[in-house]
Parts: structure tokens; C-alpha cells; sequence
């Protein structure tokens, strides 16, 4: 297994196990700065 953590929100921070079935885990500087600027937009 492995791990990928929640970056913001009420479950921020927060560490999950997932699966390693092939896909490639996001860095959390990308994860965090693609929904900052989703969020900007008010998406």
C-alpha cells in the first residue's frame, strides 16, 4: 500500500492508504497549487 495525504479542507493533512495499482501519485506542491487556483476561479 501506499500513501497519499489530504492537502486542504477539514480533512486536511490527513494521510490515506491507497492502492498501488499503477497509477502515479501527484506531488502535494502540484495537488495544492491546481485546486488553489481551481479555488481562485470558484470551482
Amino acid at each position: 500500500m501506499a500513501m497519499t495525504r489530504i492537502v486542504s479542507g477539514y480533512a486536511g493533512s490527513l494521510s490515506l492508504q491507497v492502492p498501488k495499482s499503477g497509477t502515479r501519485p501527484t506531488s502535494d506542491r502540484v495537488r495544492e497549487a491546481a485546486f488553489s487556483a481551481l479555488d481562485a476561479r470558484g470551482a
